[in-house]
């Protein structure tokens, strides 16, 4: 028999003091920190594990209004949940410890970390500079590793932990003009198997999704022929939404999850197979 996770029940008390049951939510009382959450994926996969009882810290850089807008969108949804925001460049050294210090001052100790944030450099290798190539190394790899450093601690002490990285099919087979990018994500895919193995055992889960051709403001700029030709060459008929990403990325943090890890889930409509 199947038992029930009180802890994952949440109440509401009644104008006559009578507690009422709202709802089982898997993800109550977790704290997910979630990075590149102004972005379409990031903005869907907060929806999402909002959606499962979890309280949400949001980082942003670039667009933090984005995201101010998304915490009083979900905090107007889920009126007993919480939902901060935290402003901070990703692309910098010491930014994966100095983000993980920000949640745990603003909002607390994150047990969910679903890393989202992530840019793409489209350009020949003879145009990338060092310069570049390392705002990258930082955004994609290096932030994300030591911020999964920073909270072992609290991870350790309570036995759980679901982390996920957004990596891409491109980290996967590579992709022509984008060799920066397609090592990084698959620095990202190597880091989620290592780490699987490394945390396993304290009962932390650790993996990736791949995301195929997903129809994002950073993939806005595809002329529509190359858009159509993408289409084209993915059998079920159209491109990938951040809802579709999101939900594997739910998959992966549920407490339902616990024997996955170190695994790389590609939502990518059968484009890669």
């Amino acid at each position: 028999m199947k038992t029930l996770d009180l802890t994952a029940i949440q109440w509401h008390v009644t104008a006559d003091s009578k507690p009422q049951l709202i709802k089982y939510k898997s993800l109550l009382h977790r704290l997910a920190l979630i990075t590149g959450a102004s972005g379409g994926i990031g903005a869907a996969a907060a929806r999402k594990i909002a959606s499962m009882g979890a309280d949400i810290c949001l980082q942003a850089n670039s667009n933090p209004t984005a995201a101010e807008k998304l915490a009083h969108e979900l905090k107007k949804i889920y009126p007993l949940q919480t939902f901060t925001v935290i402003t901070i460049d990703l692309a910098k050294p010491e930014a994966g410890s100095t983000l993980i210090k920000l949640c745990q001052d603003i909002a607390g100790n994150p047990d969910i970390f679903v890393s989202c944030a992530g840019t793409a450099n489209i350009a020949p290798l003879n145009d990338l500079t060092e310069e570049s190539y390392c705002k990258l190394q930082y955004l994609h790899l290096q932030t994300p590793l030591f911020a999964c450093q920073a909270m072992l601690p609290h991870l350790l002490q309570h036995k759980w932990g679901r982390i996920v990285m957004v990596s891409s099919i491109w980290g996967i087979t590579g992709a022509s003009c984008e060799v920066a990018y397609s090592a990084l994500k698959a620095g990202e895919i190597g880091l989620t198997k290592a780490l699987a193995k490394e945390w396993g055992p304290s009962g932390i889960t650790v993996n990736a999704v791949a995301p195929g051709v997903i129809d994002t403001a950073m993939n806005s700029s595809l002329e529509t022929a190359t858009r159509l030709e993408l289409i084209e060459q993915t059998p079920v008929g159209r491109l990938g939404t951040p809802a579709d990403v999101a939900t594997a990325i739910a998959f992966l943090v549920g407490r339902e999850a616990g024997f996955v890890t170190g695994q790389v889930l590609s939502p990518n409509g059968g484009f890669l197979i």
